[in-house]
């Protein structure tokens, strides 16, 4: 079994430019955004061994937006050019690694992690998600083996178990974690949580009143959305948005992928001649060191 590592690449950039964002190089210039999140990355590839790594980014404006215009609408858009020039460097640190960056044209990053972790597990290898974000929860799965019976005889397909890591919280989640503080509920189900509940981060409304512990008892009890909203007084009057809400939340996790997760291996002799010049640009000799290290491993 492979494994891959899916990086939300600008959930770290953000995280790293609020918590070291003040760190400059010797001429002021901000370099916090772009040391943080250019050592996890090196850290995580020497923690998990991944065979394959691809850093993922946002492809401009999706179709949520069509569905809900206020989606996301309160998220204050970061104007500072410094923070995004940290970005397309960190994009440049993936690239000299020998690394990919995963875009697609009008999709959010989230859809296309969903996408290549799901196309990761249905070959049998596995997935780890990097990001702070929770809603990778419902991407979560153990690795397991589908029965199927093809028209030329049965077969048993291997599913490859998706799980994610928060490197601010150093905490690595996967389904059995994960079910154990949710009651029961598993990851799949948990965008019929959110839906009822909204979700405060993405700006999705929920039904007022009912917040995700009540949320999560809905669900249970009648063994999915449609059940719930049909029996519960106070879903049924909120059927349209709640349903609204559902599209909002789910992540798309079959889009058609501009390329294989194959095609982004790691190798730790890769980094070509231009890192060292980069890196010294950057004032990062413990990111020399880092990735020494991983040669040398």
């Amino acid at each position: 079994m492979s494994k891959l590592l899916l990086i939300d690449g600008l959930n770290m950039a953000y995280r790293n430019q609020h918590t070291i964002g003040h760190l400059t190089k010797e001429d002021g210039t901000p370099s916090g955004a772009l040391y943080g999140t250019a050592r996890g990355l090196i850290s995580m590839i020497k923690q998990f061994e991944p065979d394959y790594v691809a850093a993922c980014w946002e492809g401009g404006e999706n179709d949520r937006k069509e569905i809900d215009p206020s989606y996301k609408a309160h998220r204050a858009r970061n104007d500072d050019e410094t923070f995004w020039h940290q970005v397309r460097a960190f994009q440049q640190f993936v690239w000299h690694l020998g690394l990919g960056n995963a875009t697609m044209p009008g999709k959010e990053a989230d859809d296309i992690i969903a996408s290549y972790a799901t196309a990761a597990s249905c070959a049998g290898d596995e997935t780890i998600i990097i990001s702070e974000d929770h809603d990778f929860y419902q991407c979560l799965c153990r690795a397991e083996s589908a029965h199927l019976d093809y028209p030329e005889g049965e077969d048993n397909l291997p599913i490859g178990p998706i799980s994610m890591f928060k490197p601010m919280r150093k905490e690595f989640i996967d389904v059995d974690y994960w079910q154990s503080w949710n009651d029961g509920i598993l990851p799949s189900h948990y965008p019929w949580v959110q839906a009822i509940a909204g979700c405060d981060t993405d700006g999705v409304q929920g039904i007022r009143g009912i917040g995700e512990k009540t949320a999560r008892k809905f669900v249970l009890r009648h063994g999915g959305l449609l059940r719930a909203i049909e029996v519960e007084p106070k879903l049924t009057p909120h059927r349209d948005q709640i349903m609204r809400n559902l599209q909002l939340v789910k992540l798309d996790n079959w889009l058609d992928l501009p390329h294989s997760y194959t095609e982004f291996s790691w190798d730790p002799n890769h980094p070509n001649g231009l890192m060292d010049i980069f890196l010294e640009s950057w004032e990062f000799p413990s990111i020399v060191k880092q990735i020494q290290s991983l040669q040398e491993a």
